[in-house]
């Protein structure tokens, strides 16, 4: 397991717990309170097979939030992961960055306990449909047909949050513009956020277009607008929009996120190889020069090998510690 300072490099001790017990969950106090256990995880899932992409956000006090579930055939294992990484049967929230069937289609069959579901609601669904649990579930809705309720947080223990800053073409009080209602519109849509501890920085996005394929060039009218989320120093490890299609990862959202260069940072795409071209030759040009890997839990079956390419053939893991001074990066 490599860790890198967020000061440059600095071996620490590895944090993650032995094989025989689940490695982020929180030790109880002898008081009977729930104890921080030092270390912030998010783990992108291996969601082999058919089209899909979910991640488990672990946070130091084991707040549980998964930031989507697949599609069904992946409801399984996303459920599994809670009580592998966090030894927990619930989450305190789903997040579902916009509803294409690949981020949304396995909520109905998780079986984990889920305390909230969080997405921008049902305004604009002309080319998806819903979860059909969606109707039931305890959600927060967070747009209307007209405006988004922004931000929505969350603490995730000794000063580490999750902020969701940006939805449906909206970020503060400003407006992209009109969206299509089709495919591209419904990834235009996708809610945009960020995990922050300390000096660590991760944004997440979703299927976010940046204009590439004829897609609106959402990215660019937010890299612009969000400096009071993502710091001038741009992101630690950063989730590259749309699997890391050609569609999204465009120049200004790449330059806002990871200014300069420094191989002490990282892309993370969520791919399998039913995604075809993903990462896209184009996007790991675009990212070469400014972060060290991009890692990705498969690569679609038509990438080829790339010398920044980090295929983990399992999840995806990324550890933070000492209060989001220093994190790592491994394959699960």
């Amino acid at each position: 397991m490599l860790w890198m300072s967020l000061l440059g490099c600095s071996a620490v001790p590895d944090s993650a717990g032995s094989s025989s017990t689940p490695p982020f969950a929180p030790p109880a106090e002898d008081s009977g309170e729930p104890a921080d256990s030092g270390v912030l995880a998010l783990i992108q899932l291996d969601c082999e097979g058919w089209i899909g992409e979910a991640m488990l956000i672990v946070g130091p006090d084991g707040t549980r939030v998964l930031l989507d579930v697949g599609n069904d055939d992946h409801a399984a294992y996303v459920s599994d992961a809670v009580e592998r990484y966090a030894g927990a049967a619930d989450v305190s929230a789903v997040v579902l960055t916009h509803f294409h069937s690949d981020h949304a289609g396995g909520f109905d069959d998780l079986t984990v306990g889920v305390g909230s579901l969080v997405s921008r609601g049902p305004v604009h669904l002309d080319a998806v449909s819903l979860p059909d649990g969606f109707a039931a579930a305890n959600r927060e809705d967070l747009c209307t047909d007209s405006a988004c309720s922004l931000p929505w947080s969350l603490d995730l223990g000794s000063g580490a949050t999750l902020n969701v800053f940006a939805a449906d073409g909206q970020i503060g009080a400003e407006r992209f513009g009109a969206l299509p209602n089709d495919d591209d519109g419904e990834n235009a849509r996708s809610l945009v956020g960020v995990v922050r501890w300390g000096d660590f920085t991760y944004v997440f996005n979703g299927d976010l277009t940046g204009g590439g394929k004829d897609t609106p060039d959402v990215e660019g009218f937010y890299a612009s607008r969000m400096d009071a989320w993502v710091p001038a120093a741009g992101a630690s490890v950063a989730h590259l929009g749309h699997h890391g299609i050609d569609s999204s990862s465009w120049e200004p959202w790449v330059e806002r996120l990871f200014p300069g260069e420094d191989s002490g940072r990282f892309a993370l795409v969520g791919s399998n190889a039913s995604y075809l071209d993903a990462p896209a030759d184009e996007v790991l040009d675009r990212v070469r020069d400014h972060v060290g890997a991009v890692w990705v839990t498969r690569a679609g079956s038509f990438t080829g090998e790339d010398p920044i390419l980090r295929e983990a053939e399992d999840d995806v893991v990324i550890t933070v510690a000492e209060g989001g001074g220093a994190f790592s990066v491994s394959g699960g």
